[in-house]
């Protein structure tokens, strides 16, 4: 992730922009959501090659901030909520 994602968000949040992106969620913990939320993320997908462990971490946060958060799965193990 890069390191000034925040501020990229936050400007295209403030040009009315919907901003979100994807992301395999391996450089992705709760506390850098939290700040990408706090900046004005909308969105975000997490494409999964093996575990799915930080996507159910972070759904209680994306639902504090409605944010949109969705997974996919690259991998043969369904995803079980």
């Amino acid at each position: 992730l890069h390191s000034q994602l925040e501020d990229f968000i936050t400007l295209a949040n403030k040009s009315g922009l919907f901003p979100g992106f994807s992301t395999n969620g391996l450089l992705l913990n709760e506390l850098r959501f939290e700040k990408l939320a706090k900046s004005g993320l909308k969105w975000m997908c997490i494409s999964f090659h093996k575990d799915e462990s930080i996507y159910k971490r972070l759904l209680p946060l994306a639902s504090t901030y409605k944010i949109l958060l969705w997974a996919r799965s690259f991998y043969d193990h369904p995803i079980e909520f």
